[in-house]
């Protein structure tokens, strides 16, 4: 079995402050994209509600997340951040349950 994990962050701006959060998420793709143990940073916005944000991650352990999370770009995201969020973000972390065709059925 893969110690392998993916990670899924819901994140709700208040409203006005959508251009400005977006702004401060997209500067950690390039650093994150680079820390060891980081298969997969994807951020999205919700398709009909331009406050809703979720990033979608993979890394190779539990112990490359929280290398991540203690990371000096991922704390100065939360500190550019925090007054932008309108509630805390959630962060869920999972392993892969494959099945069926390899390509198709994970992350």
């Amino acid at each position: 079995m893969s110690d392998e994990i993916v990670v899924v962050v819901g994140l709700q701006t208040k409203p006005g402050d959508e251009a400005a959060f977006e702004t401060e998420l997209r500067k950690l793709v390039a650093t994150t994209h680079s820390e060891d143990g980081c298969l997969l940073f994807a951020i999205h916005r919700h398709a009909e509600d331009a406050t809703q944000y979720s990033a979608v991650e993979r890394w190779t352990s539990r112990a490359a997340l929280d290398n991540h999370f203690a990371s000096p770009h991922v704390r100065e995201y939360f500190e550019a951040t925090k007054d932008l969020l309108a509630e805390p973000p959630t962060i869920d972390v999972y392993v892969a349950c494959p099945e069926g065709d390899p390509d198709k059925g994970a992350l």
